[in-house]
């Protein structure tokens, strides 16, 4: 794994149809972890910020938007993506660290722990002081009925 000096505005592009860095690269800005991914939209789910990234090759450091493309397995969420990527282009999800923008498809409460959801690009909510069922993603720093959270990602 290794750690590079990016732009903030880099993050938030619609990608690069040619690689500008060595898949699985990390960077930190502003104390946000980011990941150099390839996206496949899999059978034609678009990517949105801050919905979930799903691992569908971890050889590659390819990740998805489709769900059933990851394989249905929720523990492999990837971490949130930054922007709406271009199919087959690389980008940016985002792996730890305070964001504005994850998408939950149903209503989260302050202080809820978020995982994945098998809804294509969404977290679900674990009631606070109930153990998770599957991997975390984050926490939620807000209450909504649905759409966007803030949450603080907790992804490794």
């Amino acid at each position: 794994m290794s750690y590079i000096q990016i732009m903030g505005g880099a993050v938030t592009s619609t990608g690069d149809e040619t690689k500008k860095h060595s898949v699985g690269s990390r960077a930190v800005i502003d104390g946000k972890e980011y990941m150099y991914v390839l996206f496949d939209n899999g059978t034609a789910v678009a990517s949105a910020a801050g919905g979930t990234a799903f691992w569908k090759d971890l050889t590659t450091f390819t990740v998805t938007s489709d769900y059933s493309d990851a394989g249905s397995k929720l523990n492999l969420v990837a971490g949130l993506f930054c922007s709406i990527l271009t199919d087959a282009y690389y980008g940016w999800i985002q792996l730890t660290g305070y964001t504005a923008t994850c998408i939950c498809g149903a209503s989260v409460v302050t202080g809820d722990l978020l995982i994945a959801s098998s809804t294509d690009l969404t977290v679900a909510r674990m009631v606070a002081d109930t153990a998770p069922t599957n991997r975390v993603v984050g926490i939620a720093l807000s209450a909504v009925a649905s759409g966007n959270v803030t949450a603080y990602l907790v992804m490794c």
